[in-house]
């Protein structure tokens, strides 16, 4: 048997609500909701299938959506349920759409360990605050999340907070980790510092004010809207910032055994090439057709060099030029940026392969630059607005 229940929604994300509602209900009506997570799409008949899911109840459910335009339900489909599952399956469906005109919401207190000891100031904004804690740690709370159950909330606090620590690693030239609630002790409720913050144009190191870490207006309010339904451009936004966050992290733990922080530097330039190349997205004119083929002409390497031209300038355009190049080499031929060869001493030697025609025993590659000048970009986009 299949059941079929329309999907009272516009958009993804007004779809991802209900779903995500629906799923709450189903746990809360069986008692149970384990899935077999096989998702797969069948154009041919217009509907995606998300798994299997056990309810406790054999046989397993086999649940997807049915759709007219792409990434939006047009019912929620649960095949294989006898009818009495059916039934209560369609009632826990009921009572979720019913619970979207009235939605739970709860605050959340995260703990958050920074990658150098330098205290973070007060910052408060309308969804998100930033509490000081240790020299290292700080916690992040985050006000009126929308949630259907406890695993709900577990979920979208997590999502949440992710996207925040990638803003907030741009933001600041740190990276974050997300630590359990009892790793650090809960700050005292404190009165909002002063309204210091730091220039807006600042690059190289961190925006340390009077000793703390401070964040602008402009990146308070990005942070607020991280807590919202995210818009294209804020899409590209945080999973450009995802990219910067990997590579910093890499970064993080390169030091100690000189072939880990090899690999370490070779790797956070495709992160760092990758945010630019996600964040470059933002605002470009789509490609045109080839006249010949009709396919889309994509200009990759150009539309990230333009990015960087318009929100960095100087020499920053002609280093993403030679490292988007030296990437592209790195991902399909396997060009290297060292020879794997260092042991304290460098041995000059050949290679036609690469730019400069001399093989380097270690990189030498400024990824430094790249990264100041990376994570400039992102806030660039911020001050202007256009995420």
């Amino acid at each position: 048997m299949t059941l079929y229940f329309p999907v009272p929604a516009r958009t993804t994300a007004e779809c991802n609500l209900f779903l995500r509602a629906a799923w709450s209900q189903i746990r809360l009506e069986f008692g149970k909701l384990a899935w077999q997570f096989a998702p797969s799409r069948h154009g041919a008949r217009n509907t995606i299938y998300f798994g299997w899911a056990d309810v406790g109840i054999p046989p397993s459910i086999r649940f997807g959506v049915t759709y007219k335009e792409r990434g939006v339900a047009q019912d929620i489909i649960a095949e294989s349920a006898e009818p009495t599952t059916e039934r209560r399956i369609r009632q826990a469906m009921t009572t979720a759409q019913a619970l979207l005109a009235a939605p739970n919401t709860l605050d959340f207190l995260v703990p958050i360990r920074s990658s150098l000891a330098i205290p973070f100031r007060r910052q408060d904004g309308a969804r998100v605050q930033v509490r000081p804690a240790a020299s290292d740690a700080f916690f992040i709370q985050l006000q009126r999340v929308r949630v259907f159950d406890e695993f709900d909330a577990a979920s979208e606090c997590q999502r949440r907070v992710r996207m925040l620590l990638d803003a907030l690693a741009f933001m600041t030239n740190l990276s974050f980790e997300a630590l359990a609630p009892e790793a650090i002790e809960e700050p005292p409720i404190c009165t909002p510092e002063d309204a210091a913050r730091p220039p807006d144009d600042w690059i190289d190191g961190h925006p340390v004010v009077d000793g703390r870490i401070a964040l602008s207006r402009a990146q308070i309010e990005l942070l607020d809207a991280l807590c919202e339904d995210l818009s294209e451009p804020l899409i590209h936004l945080v999973d450009a910032a995802h990219h910067f966050h990997a590579g910093l992290q890499i970064e993080t733990q390169r030091h100690g055994e000189s072939t880990l922080g090899q690999i370490a530097t070779e790797h956070a330039i495709v992160s760092y090439l990758s945010c630019l190349e996600v964040a470059s997205l933002i605002g470009s004119a789509k490609p045109q057709q080839c006249s010949e083929c009709g396919q889309a002409r994509y200009r990759i390497s150009g539309r990230v060099v333009d990015f960087v031209t318009e929100h960095v300038g100087g020499s920053a355009p002609n280093l993403a030029k030679l490292l988007y190049q030296t990437r592209s080499s790195y991902l399909h031929n396997g060009l290297l940026l060292s020879s794997r060869s260092y042991t304290g001493a460098t041995i000059p030697q050949l290679d036609p392969s690469t730019p400069t025609g001399v093989s380097s025993p270690q990189s030498v590659a400024p990824v430094l630059n790249l990264r100041e000048y990376t994570s400039f970009a992102l806030r660039a986009l911020v001050r202007a607005g256009v995420a």
